[in-house]
């Protein structure tokens, strides 16, 4: 009718890390969206991912769109607005 087999037991390893969930609109990472956030969205605006010092103000782009422009302006004055 059939063959019977033995089967070893599984092992089953679980990690569990925390994870830090933050605002992409809070941009200087103070805890708040806020004008100062705003602020340095404008600073950066029209910046894109293959002007030097992408690396340094990436953060800036909300949205992550490889671009800091006005939908990133946006998305921090409807948080600050709320």
């Amino acid at each position: 009718m059939g063959t019977e087999s033995e089967l070893a037991p599984a092992e089953l390893a679980i990690t569990i890390k925390p994870v830090t969930v933050t605002n992409p609109a809070d941009v200087n990472q103070d805890g708040k969206v806020s004008v100062g956030d705003l602020a340095i969205v404008s600073f950066n605006y029209g910046k894109t991912e293959q002007d030097a010092g992408w690396a340094q103000i990436k953060f800036a782009d909300v949205n992550n769109d490889g671009i800091i422009d006005l939908l990133d302006l946006a998305a921090v004055a409807r948080k600050i607005l709320g």
